[in-house]
């Protein structure tokens, strides 16, 4: 069966996370068996800007920008530790900003597939876990 090529291939969202390294690593071989390519997403919430701009948000914003960088950096460095074949495969880097829902949810639509590490908790341990303010 043909299936025609996609723009972003296996899309991995990424944050810099355990469980984020753990989504890139079953990306990495799930890639290389489907021959595809792997497109490390990281997604920055944009700042709310007021006008005028404050030293403040421009340094959130730069901040934002190297964090993206650097998550991107060790993403690229998990994915090739876990590939040692002789042909890996090509891997892509895109940042978004966005809500990170929003910007997945939209890049699925041309992608093979969408992989995202999980923090483990359910929608009731996530309910419980929150701080509540008396």
């Amino acid at each position: 069966m043909f299936e025609a090529p996609t723009k972003y291939g296996i899309i991995v969202g990424v944050d810099g996370s355990v469980e984020s390294d753990a989504a890139v690593a079953w990306a990495a071989r799930e890639a290389f068996m489907r021959q595809e390519h792997v497109t490390l997403m990281h997604v920055v919430q944009p700042v709310a800007v007021s006008w005028p701009v404050s030293a403040g948000q421009a340094t959130v914003a730069e901040w934002q920008e190297n964090n993206a960088r650097n998550v991107i950096d060790q993403a690229r460095k998990r994915l090739s530790s876990v590939l040692s074949q002789p042909t890996p495969p090509d891997i892509r880097a895109e940042v978004f900003y966005s809500h990170p829902v929003d910007a997945l949810v939209d890049a699925s639509r041309e992608a093979r597939m969408v992989v995202v590490g999980s923090h483990g908790k359910g929608g009731l341990e996530r309910l419980l876990d929150r701080k509540s303010v008396v």
